[in-house]
């Protein structure tokens, strides 16, 4: 099978410096599936939708499998070399596929950072309803048991008076936290 092989930007400076000539991005290697190791050739096979074909890179798609299809992204087989051998087509192979793992590693990570922000303004959210929920009790507490029972059975009895009493604890209650429960 071929299997296109990058170079990197800085080996290809450094040839062309050095020869005074031109020197490839990248090179076609034919390389025998055979003389890979396993996790080569399944990454091979993988790439090729479960047989060898010549292949230039290595797609992934969004959960970061490895894909003959086009799909979230593609990792360069590199090797800088004149003439990479099979041993360097195989490191480079199996690197490629470590940088898909590092790649889907770095997203896991974004993901649990967003998800731990998240935890952490809704905690925040939550000690500032149960600070308010404390002024509340604090303001509460100040009124006249009676006048209190009376207010509760007013609440009980319907929506008009519920209403009333809500306006009437809104106007004088130091917190505004009323203003979301309908």
């Amino acid at each position: 099978m071929k299997i296109t092989v990058s170079r990197t930007k800085e080996w290809v400076q450094r040839e062309r410096l050095e020869r005074g000539s031109n020197v490839p991005d990248s090179v076609v290697a034919v390389v025998d599936p055979a003389d890979l190791c396993k996790q080569a050739r399944a990454a091979l096979l993988e790439a090729g939708g479960g047989s060898y074909c010549d292949i230039a890179c290595l797609r992934f798609n969004g959960l970061y499998e490895i894909t003959p299809y086009s799909g979230h992204g593609t990792v360069d087989i590199i090797v800088d070399a004149e003439v990479p051998t099979t041993e360097q087509i195989e490191d480079a192979i199996l690197d490629a596929v470590d940088r898909i793992a590092d790649r889907r590693d770095e997203a896991a990570a974004r993901e649990a950072e967003a998800e731990a922000k998240r935890l952490a303004d809704e905690l925040a959210q939550l000690e500032k309803a149960k600070r308010d929920l404390r002024t509340v009790a604090g303001f509460l507490s100040e009124i006249p048991k009676d006048a209190l029972r009376g207010t509760l059975k007013r609440l009980a009895s319907g929506d008009e008076a519920a209403a009333s009493v809500r306006k009437r604890i809104e106007d004088a209650s130091p917190v505004w936290i009323f203003n979301e429960i309908d």
